[in-house]
């Protein structure tokens, strides 16, 4: 089928369809490492991008502040990210991943991408371009 021949249900659909698979090998890994799958995004957002505030985390994982405070508490007890105070307005917090979070980051990514080739399996290379 050609892409440009989709409707836009049809895109949705496959989205959805995606998203689920996804979520399906992506759920058991992070929960070996007790990690939720927002708080694994947060990890992967402040390593790639440094430094960063609460508001800021919040605009880039589209949640409301409150959920990413109650996240930096978890993962400042798992000793994944650390904060530190703007140096210029000390009420503004700023996060930073830990040697620890981009350890235990490394080691979800690898999981994940050995799971992601068993999915992949069978696939022609052909129909993943498109999607």
């Amino acid at each position: 089928m050609k892409t440009s021949s989709l409707k836009m249900h049809h895109t949705g659909l496959l989205q959805w369809q995606s998203y689920r698979t996804l979520k399906t090998f992506h759920d058991p890994i992070l929960t070996k490492y007790h990690i939720t799958r927002t708080e694994w995004k947060l990890l992967g957002i402040v390593s790639a991008e440094g430094e960063l505030r609460v508001t800021e985390i919040a605009k880039k994982l589209d949640v409301r502040i409150p959920l990413v405070t109650r996240m930096v508490k978890t993962l400042l007890q798992k000793e994944t990210i650390t904060i530190n105070l703007h140096p210029r307005d000390k009420r503004v917090k700023c996060i930073n991943i830990t040697a620890n979070g981009k350890k235990r980051l490394a080691q979800i990514e690898k999981d994940i991408q050995k799971n992601l080739e068993v999915l992949l399996r069978g696939i022609p290379s052909k129909k993943i371009e498109v999607y």
